[in-house]
């Protein structure tokens, strides 16, 4: 009778050469709006900031995670946009002084007489809403994004259960940061596997904190299991 037993490296424990993440959907990114929506009310209750002070900021501020959450701009793509609107911004004040025509001074005065108003119970309404995305995002990621990454093996886990098992042999494993708003609220990015051809096997979408998960995920890389049997004598 042949006795099998798993002989590990010096530094393969199970636990400790295992790394769990999730992955989020971008319904994770709705999170600023919680605490902008704080500001707000603090700011205009509490502070007696003027009402349409308030009610731009916090639609810009809106704005801007809608934007994130709508389209993936990498940072090549940020830079570039960045430089184009500095040199849109600045024809518009060559234009404006060559030609003596207030350009900024309409717009201002076009955007000041909207008189935006939001009040306390639509700022109050989209925190509740934003919560709520939240919590769904949590408890999906936990239930359906589960992955355990082992020296040997890729687990992916939907409802306590195997749903996918990718052995280590073969396989490439990259983190990558497509889009330059997911870093910047979550620090989040995508972790990439691939086949010893180069495609694409699974890809780990939105997993906020990578960049402080790399270094045990490099070292759970670096490592390998090792079984050995023992032969009857």
């Amino acid at each position: 009778m042949s006795d099998t037993q798993r002989q590990p490296s010096p530094e393969a424990d199970a636990g400790a050469l295992a790394l769990t993440v999730y992955a989020h959907s971008k319904a994770l990114f709705v999170w600023p709006l919680v605490p902008l929506a704080l500001v707000t009310l603090l700011l205009s209750d509490v502070f007696g900031v003027n009402t349409e002070a308030t009610s731009w900021l916090f639609f810009i501020g809106l704005a801007l995670i809608l934007t994130a959450l709508v389209y993936d701009v990498g940072r090549a793509s940020a830079i570039i946009i960045i430089l184009l609107l500095l040199v849109l911004a600045l024809a518009l004040l060559w234009l404006g002084a060559s030609l003596n025509a207030p350009l900024f001074g309409e717009i201002y005065a076009w955007l000041n007489g909207l008189d935006i108003q939001v009040n306390q119970g639509f700022v109050s309404l989209v925190a509740a809403f934003a919560v709520l995305l939240l919590v769904v995002d949590f408890v999906g990621s936990r239930l359906v994004g589960r992955w355990v990454l082992r020296p040997n093996e890729f687990e992916s886990r939907s409802f306590g259960r195997r749903a996918l098992s990718l052995a280590r042999a073969g396989k490439s494993v990259t983190t990558s940061y497509d889009d330059l708003a997911e870093l910047l609220l979550c620090l989040a990015g995508a972790i990439e596997i691939r086949d010893e051809r180069g495609y694409l096997v699974a890809r780990i979408a939105h997993v906020p904190l990578l960049p402080l998960k790399t270094a045990r995920l490099d070292r759970i890389l670096e490592s390998q299991v090792v079984y050995t049997q023992t032969l009857p004598r």
